[in-house]
């Protein structure tokens, strides 16, 4: 009876065994149908993103390609406007060069007017100097015609004491305190073609422009007499011949400027202390 009893008792936990296991079975079944439910629906979706990313991809080199072609465009359209302002150039060159060898020859022609037309005036003075000390008489048409002496003024140009063909030379004398000039700027204005500027010790604080074939020189010595800018160029010489010699030139300030700029021109500078704070010292 006891071996009947457990093996009952052994018979009814092995079924009960078994139906536990049938039931872990049937879960497990579950979560395998489960799982290829999901595992499908991620196939789908994966299959779906691909093909947005294939479209996505199309389009994209779609526009890549339209973006090449039109650089190729530009490309080609800047190539061609780069060859037409090439030819431009060339031909802007030409007419550069041709307008400087103008320049040149015209330059040469106005030199030579310029020596001429001093010529005319020193033959002119010779003449009129030779008429007051008699050794010229006047004539009207050919013929010779006896006068009286002229007498002149004090004040005429013609001087008989002076050297024939010798030019007339004015001297300004530039004075901070007894003048006649003031300042070299009045001077400069009131200079002729020939004359010179003659500049008493002392600081002047002006900027100079000097269009005139003049010769401006410091009186004195060298550190004595100073002509110094701020924020502007000292000295601009614009002409055809003068010069500028035994003075201190200084340009103070920032900025783009220097101390003597040569726009054209033989302007001489001799024998002076040049120096700058802003771009250079001398600009030619």
């Amino acid at each position: 009876l006891q071996r009947r009893s457990k093996e009952e008792h052994n018979t009814e936990c092995l079924q009960y065994h078994l139906g536990l296991m049938n039931k872990s079975s049937l879960l497990t079944d579950e979560r395998m149908a489960g799982l290829e439910r999901t595992l499908r629906s991620r196939e789908l979706d994966l299959a779906a993103l691909q093909r947005k990313v294939e479209s996505e991809r199309n389009e994209r080199l779609d526009m890549m390609q339209m973006f090449q072609d039109k650089i190729q465009i530009l490309l080609d359209v800047f190539e061609e406007k780069l060859q037409a302002n090439s030819s431009s150039c060339l031909a802007a060159k030409k007419t550069a060069t041709a307008a400087a060898s103008n320049v040149d020859s015209v330059r040469q022609k106005v030199d030579s007017l310029i020596i001429n037309v001093r010529n005319i005036e020193t033959s002119v003075k010779d003449i009129g100097i030779k008429f007051v000390r008699g050794q010229v008489q006047p004539t009207i048409r050919g013929e010779n015609v006896e006068s009286a002496p002229l007498a002149l003024e004090p004040s005429s140009a013609l001087d008989p004491g002076e050297p024939s063909g010798s030019p007339v030379t004015t001297i300004l004398r530039v004075h901070l305190q007894n003048g006649p000039y003031y300042t070299i700027g009045d001077a400069l204005l009131e200079a002729k073609i020939g004359d010179k500027i003659v500049v008493s010790p002392g600081r002047y604080r002006e900027a100079l422009r000097i269009n005139k074939a003049i010769q401006i020189i410091g009186d004195g010595h060298l550190s004595d007499v100073i002509i110094e800018s701020n924020g502007k160029d000292t000295v601009i010489a614009e002409t055809e011949f003068g010069s500028l010699s035994k003075i201190t030139l200084r340009q103070k300030g920032d900025g783009f400027w220097s101390c003597v700029d040569i726009i054209a021109g033989q302007f001489n500078v001799e024998g002076c202390d040049v120096s700058s704070k802003s771009l250079t010292c001398i600009s030619i």
